[in-house]
């Protein structure tokens, strides 16, 4: 029996974090170990069925979810008697199946017989009863009638206040409850101090709990109640007709929790790194040496990692364990500036005359039941501003689709894009500047962006009307929260002595000093192509415009009397970049890549570059990456040539000031709602870098190493800020490149 409460234990935590297909086989290992050991007529073999059950009925799988609840509510009423706790979850889970397929008939006197049972037996005042007055009250909801549900919310929601208390997630959870039969019925001024109270438990939720999870638990916890936001943002839309102040809250909302993930990694990071106890650097530099070696594991063979006895899950969880830690410890150096909770009038009063804030917010539509449809806001601060003014992208969908589609159609084929301009920026561009076309008085944007604005390049689209760029009609800055502008990152001072810059290019991908003299036939389908910084497959182009790029720095660097270091060919090796000890200014001139359609396979567990194919499929960071030197046979059977995202986040990059990587889809990954993309960005954000200058998709060699030659020759020899100095490099290019396709690919992010 011990054995079979692990087996579902694990099936638990794999139904918490939606790994179904693993929890379904534990889940019924353990039942059948029960019914072997202990019969069918147990309470544990009953409580198995009723699990297995659920993980059915969250998959929508009613049909097998049913007789296990049946079996499991016979056992409890002959075993345990009808007046037992377990024979009202029985009744109350049954209930809840029946209800979601619409079988009201089936459902309600189930609910009924719950809470009967809950009253007599636990009391009025019990989380249990007051979960069925709300499980009730849901089923009188969708049947219309109000009346009934409104009065079993409400006692549902004061016993919880009475007994749990105004800060417990299910007092949320009850106050969502109500709003949402309020906003079915109209009643939208009664939903909303509600639903705002709501959001504030959730708030509070976050900053009670978060210093004690590791990132992925972070993740995992955030999710539970994620939707209560997008909810809101649903709400907000049709309340802004009434009540346009209610931006205020969409918008606080946002600045609490947009990159919510990200920043709480980089805040740990931080308060260890300035923090004076060396203990705890010590054991912060302990997770990143195992985060470090399980990315070697991961590209071991099942084989491989029996024969050297290295148990993967244990050493994650060892990894998890000390992450926690560090998140615990790191608290004790929390400023007070860190814990407030920032308002939208903290960022206005930082914009100048001229200058606007915009959040891009993407939300799942919430209309009475989840639909299928997706809604982009945006809420635009102005220094005069009352309150957020909101604009909705009501076509979502299309966005995400066929207009997605058309932009990246127009750049690669060097089309004229007749369309994104009025889809992406048009509606948005109506708040700043009702009057007329020009952008008058707005100088800059500080613009957070959300799903599919990721993927664009908002500075290439051109207007139809007046035929010019974006770019030429304002300034746009990229921030991951516009919470960033209250609190800018803080450049680095200069280091004094050692190297300042290192630049790594041209890396010898094929091993050509290593080649045998009569190369196989594989070899000789190497193609090399030195037209665009992209690879595909084993097929690795030899980027010589890389060469003449990296040692065109290198001049002006030394120009500038700023020590350099370069590393190209054979030297331009993985082993390097790992060694690097926060140089000023990095820069890396090579192929970068990131699979999009990656699946896990069943037949061999070794997947891309050898590594764990489950691995690739869950971690995108995985999936994201820069080639070096011995890059075609890393990704035939891993070893050093290619650095991961996932590595990447492990280098030491803290005093930092500027990351270039002048490479293809650098700043692509997989995006992720309210928290940005997982990708190569990301991970050299995480390892400290304060700037990064990126590319969205693949690149011209030629037309690179122009732009990088300007931009460093702005920044250095013109003594440009890292943003004007980019700015007019690209403004440059464009005399002899016209298409956005060699000028727009590069993004900069950060500060």
């Amino acid at each position: 029996p011990d054995y079979a409460t692990s087996c579902n234990n694990l099936a638990s935590l794999y139904k918490s974090q939606g790994l179904y297909a693993q929890a379904e086989p534990s889940y019924i290992e353990a039942k059948n170990i029960y019914e072997k050991v202990l019969g069918k007529q147990h309470p544990d073999y009953a409580n198995s069925c009723n699990n297995l059950a659920i993980l059915y009925e969250v998959q929508g799988l009613y049909a097998k979810a049913e007789p296990l609840y049946l079996e499991s509510k016979s056992i409890r009423e002959k075993v345990l008697g009808k007046e037992h706790p377990d024979y009202a979850i029985s009744c109350n889970s049954l209930a809840v199946l029946y209800n979601s397929q619409g079988l009201y008939a089936q459902a309600k006197p189930l609910y009924i017989e719950a809470k009967n049972i809950r009253e007599k037996v636990l009391g009025k005042l019990h989380p249990a009863y007051a979960s069925s007055c709300n499980n009730l009250a849901v089923l009188y909801k969708s049947q219309g009638l109000y009346t009934q549900a409104e009065s079993l919310m409400i006692e549902a929601k004061n016993i919880v206040e009475k007994v749990l208390g105004k800060e417990h997630p299910y007092y949320a959870s009850s106050c969502n409850n109500l709003a949402d039969l309020y906003e079915s019925q109209g009643l939208n001024a009664k939903a909303e101090p509600l639903m705002i109270e709501a959001n504030q438990t959730l708030l509070a939720q976050i900053d009670r709990n978060f210093s004690m999870l590791s990132e992925k638990e972070k993740g995992i916890y955030y999710h539970t109640f994620s939707e209560c936001f997008e909810m809101f943002n649903s709400f907000a839309v049709k309340r802004y007709q009434e009540k346009p102040a209610i931006s205020v809250e969409v918008y606080n909302n946002t600045l609490a929790t947009k990159a919510l993930l990200f920043n709480a990694g980089n805040k740990i990071r931080e308060r260890i790194m300035q923090s004076k106890d060396e203990n705890l650097k010590k054991l912060y530099q302990s997770w990143k040496d195992k985060k470090e070696f399980l990315s070697k594991v991961y590209a071991l063979s099942l084989e491989e990692k029996n024969k050297k006895g290295i148990n993967v899950p244990q050493l994650e969880i060892v990894a998890n364990e000390i992450e926690k830690q560090l998140s615990q410890k790191s608290e004790l150096f929390a400023k007070a500036v860190d814990k407030k909770q920032y308002v939208w009038t903290d960022v206005q009063k930082i914009l100048k005359q001229g200058e606007v804030a915009i959040e891009i917010i993407r939300f799942q539509v919430y209309n009475k039941k989840w639909t299928d449809s997706v809604k982009y806001m945006a809420l635009i601060i102005k220094p005069e501003s009352k309150y957020p003014e909101m604009i909705v992208l009501d076509n979502g969908n299309e966005l995400e689709g066929k207009y997605a589609k058309n932009y990246q159609n127009c750049i690669k084929g060097k089309a004229n894009d007749k369309y994104s301009y009025t889809q992406y920026w048009q509606r948005i561009k109506s708040l700043l500047t009702p009057e007329g076309v020009v952008l008058k008085g707005v100088k800059k944007v500080y613009l957070s962006v959300d799903g599919v604005y990721n993927s664009i390049n908002l500075n290439t689209l051109r207007n139809p009307e007046t035929g010019k760029y974006l770019s030429e009609e304002v300034e746009i800055q990229l921030v991951s929260n516009t919470k960033d502008i209250i609190l800018p990152i803080t450049s680095p001072l200069t280091p004094k002595g050692g190297t300042k810059a290192i630049l790594i290019g041209f890396p010898d991908y094929n091993n050509k000093n290593k080649a045998p003299k009569n190369p196989s036939l594989e070899d000789k389908k190497v193609v090399l192509d030195s037209t665009q910084r992209f690879f595909n497959g084993s097929n690795i182009s030899e980027l010589v415009g890389t060469k003449t790029e990296v040692e065109n720095i290198e001049k002006m660097l030394q120009k500038a009397k700023i020590v350099t270091q370069s590393y190209t060919e054979g030297q331009a090796s993985e082993g390097v970049v790992k060694k690097l000890d926060s140089p000023y200014i990095l820069h890396i001139a090579t192929h970068g890549f990131f699979l999009k359609d990656v699946v896990p396979n069943k037949d061999d567990e070794r997947g891309f570059m050898g590594v764990d194919s489950k691995k690739v499929f869950e971690n995108p960071l995985l999936r994201a990456g820069l080639l070096f030197a011995n890059a075609k046979e890393a990704l035939k059977d891993g070893g050093d040539g290619v650095l991961t995202a996932y590595e990447a986040m492990n280098l030491n990059l803290d005093n930092t000031d500027l990351v270039v990587m002048s490479a293809c889809e650098t700043g692509l990954g997989e995006i992720s709602n309210g928290e940005g993309v997982y990708g190569l960005q990301r991970a050299f954000q995480t390892a400290g870098a304060k700037t990064i200058l990126m590319s969205l998709w693949t690149v011209s060699d030629e037309a690179t190493q122009q732009l990088m030659t300007l931009f460093y020759e702005n920044l250095l020899t013109k003594k440009q800020s890292k943003r004007l100095a980019f700015q007019n490099a690209q403004n440059e290019l464009k005399k002899n490149f016209p298409e956005p396709y060699y000028w727009g690919a590069f993004v900069m992010v950060g500060e």
